[in-house]
C-alpha cells in the first residue's frame, strides 16, 4: 500500500495541475467549459478520494502513528512522528475536501467563466495545500521520503 501510495502521488498532483491548467486557460481565453474540462474536474477529485483511502488505510497500520498517541506529549516533539500523525494526514483531509467542494461548486454554476473561476480558486487552494504536506526530500520541515519508491 505504502508503494502505491508513494506512486499514485504523483497522479493526483498531474491531474491536479492539469486540471488548474486548463480552467487558468479557459478563464483567461474565454472558451466554452467543455466535456473535456468537467472530466477533468471529475477525475482529479476521484483519484484524490482513492489516494485519500489508501492514506488512511496506511494510517491505521502505520507503525508511526502507533508509536505516537501513547505518549502524545513526548513524541508531538518529534518531527517524523507528528508530521506523519498529525500534519500529513490532517492536511490531506482537508485538501480532499477543499477539493470536492470546488468541484461541488463547479458544476454547480451557470456560466462557463465562472466555472473556470470557482474551479481555479479551489482546485489551486487543494493543490497547495497538497504541495505543501508531501514529505519532499527538498523541504526542510517534512521527514525526508523519497521521490520514487522501489
Amino acid at each position: 500500500m505504502l508503494l502505491l501510495h508513494s506512486w499514485m502521488r504523483w497522479l493526483v498532483l498531474l491531474l491536479l495541475s492539469g486540471a488548474v491548467l486548463r480552467a487558468i486557460h479557459g478563464r483567461k481565453t474565454g472558451r466554452a467549459f467543455t466535456p473535456v474540462d468537467d472530466l477533468w474536474r471529475q477525475v482529479a477529485v476521484v483519484v484524490a478520494w482513492a489516494q485519500l483511502t489508501i492514506g488512511i488505510g496506511l494510517y491505521s497500520t502505520s507503525p508511526l502513528v502507533r508509536a505516537f498517541w501513547p505518549d502524545y506529549f513526548t513524541t508531538v516533539k518529534v518531527r517524523e512522528l507528528r508530521f506523519f500523525s498529525m500534519e500529513h494526514s490532517l492536511m490531506m483531509i482537508v485538501a480532499v475536501i477543499v477539493l470536492t467542494l470546488g468541484a461541488l461548486k463547479t458544476r454547480r454554476q451557470v456560466t462557463d467563466a465562472e466555472k473556470f473561476r470557482i474551479m481555479v480558486k479551489w482546485y489551486g487552494w487543494a493543490l497547495v495545500l497538497i504541495f505543501s504536506s508531501v514529505p519532499w526530500p527538498f523541504l526542510p520541515i517534512s521527514p525526508h521520503r523519497p521521490l520514487f519508491r522501489w
